[in-house]
């Protein structure tokens, strides 16, 4: 299976993160709330979550499940959105070795 992808390395980025987030952009497909499919385009992950933009109408703690190529369906709740974009959650860090 191809998997497009577009990776970036944030060149020294200050950050109060405690995890370095690396900016890519990425197509995937999702389950929301009452079953809701839904495309996002991922913008940056850490092992503790994402940002994607999608139109699908998730609210501030919603759950969903992403699939996520070579991690599977990996969940995760809305912490923060504005306008299509949505600051996720993951209710389990990503393994780095996924």
């Amino acid at each position: 299976m191809a998997i497009v992808a577009h990776l970036r390395d944030p060149a020294d980025q200050v950050s109060s993160r405690r995890n370095r987030r690396r900016r890519l952009r990425l197509d995937l497909s999702g389950v929301g709330p009452d079953n809701l499919s839904f495309d996002a385009r991922v913008h940056d992950l850490s092992p503790e979550g994402m940002l994607i933009e999608t139109e699908a109408p998730l609210a501030v703690g919603d759950g969903f499940a992403l699939d996520v190529p070579h991690a599977g369906a990996v969940h995760a709740r809305v912490a923060w959105t504005s306008g299509c974009y949505v600051g996720c959650a993951f209710a389990e860090p990503l393994s780095a070795a996924g």
